[in-house]
């Protein structure tokens, strides 16, 4: 699975507080799997993320720490990164989990969630949150 070149988020990912981005982003994933959910099912979408999390986990190591709960990903187990260079590492992992997620619905699908999806990304961390 390779992840698409165009950034998901934007700087305004990078710019907004750490606990911010993660809470953020445990968020947008709610709201991205639940427009993909009822069209790939839910069987089908719990075994697609646990799959994604054990090839992202080989990517980014500290992804051990999110947990599935069903079609859910619980990132706050990324919450106790103390220095710059872990909250680093954590958002490059919450941007490589997304951006192979949005990647992998979109091959899935034929391409109709992967701009709707985007959007949702460009929204949540829009411009004016950096």
């Amino acid at each position: 699975m390779e992840s698409p070149n165009k950034p998901l988020f934007g700087p305004a990912f990078r710019g907004c507080p750490f606990l911010e981005a993660v809470e953020s982003s445990e968020k947008l994933f709610a709201r991205m799997s639940g427009k993909v959910s009822p069209v790939v099912g839910e069987m089908t979408l719990k075994s697609i993320l646990t799959n994604m999390l054990e090839y992202a986990v080989l990517k980014h190591g500290c992804l051990a720490k999110v947990e599935q709960q069903g079609v859910r990903v619980d990132f706050s187990g990324l919450r106790d990164a103390q220095s710059r260079e872990q909250q680093d590492q954590a958002l490059s992992a919450i941007e490589f989990f997304f951006g192979e997620f949005v990647q992998l619905m979109g091959d899935l699908t034929s391409d109709s969630f992967a701009e709707s999806l985007r959007q949702m990304a460009g929204e949540t961390f829009a411009e004016e949150k950096a």
